[in-house]
């Protein structure tokens, strides 16, 4: 005979394991997401585990948090250190290193407008410095530029640290864009040819601690998507601002920097490879806490400048047609780079 007490008694215990299921779900959610709605790719699991899991994220978001990628939170530090380094230099030291065409350096604040739609006072409310190594290619190319680097008596182990730094985000990007040629079926080495002498380049970003007002078309960076392969970011301490907008959302979110995690977004052409299948997801910097200044770093790689991009033959056939006409890289890039840095007087011809 069931009593009414034996009744309350299997409810609660029901109730109890429904909440441990729950409670169990909302973990290993968050263990996907990092806590956040942006999923993470793991790289100490099987590159095919990876490749499927990039290929889930790269259709729905375009963002992703990288773990266990074997960069030394020890080198990142030193890296950011010398980036404050720079940056809290004085205005006449900064711009003798001024970027101008042929040569990469120090691009001053508000001079990148990446949105010219709502950013119509105001460039973006951050400096930056690009830097990489030297070309491997004798013959230059437009965008196939040298680096215009800070005296090193001024800041001795700047150029080392910032190349130490940009040698292994260009280890980890070939590794990340075999992955990516798993996650489309295609062969690991589908991609090699189209980065011998790739358009890559590091930089260092800091932001004023002025608020953005979205209103009156002020933001530490202007609304875009990113014009390469992929973009693999670092952030220093839990500086917010970070906004995307996922397709599937169809809304703004934040982007909270993740401990011992890059955060990385796929470019226009791979956009341009997938025909639209993996997505170069729009994004901005958003500040709102005034107290602190926002230091990132950020490794743009690029395909080399007459690298054609078309369709891969696993998703264009006879059932599916190319959505974009065949476009070289370096066209792509430079047409891109000048709408941005207005400053500059590029040479465009080739």
């Amino acid at each position: 005979m069931v009593t009414n007490k034996t009744k309350i008694c299997f409810s609660s215990h029901m109730i109890v394991l429904v909440l441990i299921f729950i409670s169990k779900i909302l973990v290993n959610a968050s263990e996907n997401t990092g806590g956040s709605d942006i999923p993470v790719v793991d790289l100490s699991k099987s590159k095919y585990e990876v490749a499927q899991n990039i290929r889930n994220v790269a259709k729905d978001f375009g963002f992703f948090y990288l773990i266990n990628h074997n960069i030394s939170q020890v080198l990142l530090s030193k890296v950011f250190n010398q980036s404050m380094s720079f940056f809290n230099l004085s205005e006449l030291q900064k711009l003798s290193v001024k970027q101008r065409d042929g040569y990469f350096g120090y691009t001053p604040f508000e001079e990148e407008v990446l949105d010219k739609e709502r950013q119509y006072n105001r460039g973006d409310t951050k400096e930056g410095y690009y830097v990489r190594g030297p070309f491997a290619n004798k013959e230059r190319r437009p965008l196939q530029w040298e680096t215009l680097w800070i005296d090193e008596k001024i800041i001795p182990e700047f150029k080392a640290t910032t190349l130490e730094y940009y040698y292994r985000l260009k280890q980890l990007s070939l590794r990340l864009t075999s992955l990516i040629a798993l996650s489309l079926n295609l062969e690991e080495n589908f991609f090699d040819n189209k980065f011998q002498n790739p358009l890559d380049v590091l930089r260092l970003l800091h932001y004023t601690s002025e608020p953005s007002n979205i209103s009156s078309g002020i933001f530490g960076a202007g609304q875009h998507t990113d014009y390469g392969m992929f973009t693999i970011l670092a952030v220093l301490d839990h500086v917010s601002g970070l906004q995307i907008y996922p397709p599937r959302l169809n809304r703004w979110i934040d982007v909270p920097r993740l401990e011992n995690a890059f955060i990385v977004n796929l470019g226009d052409q791979l956009q341009r490879w997938t025909n639209d299948y993996y997505h170069s997801t729009l994004h901005r910097v958003v500040i709102a806490n005034t107290s602190v200044q926002r230091y990132s770093v950020a490794f743009f790689w690029e395909p080399d400048f007459e690298c054609l991009v078309s369709c891969v033959p696993t998703i264009c056939n006879e059932q599916e047609l190319p959505k974009y006409e065949p476009v070289m890289h370096g066209e792509h890039l430079l047409f891109k780079f000048s709408q941005g840095h207005t400053q500059l007087d590029l040479k465009t011809e080739l």
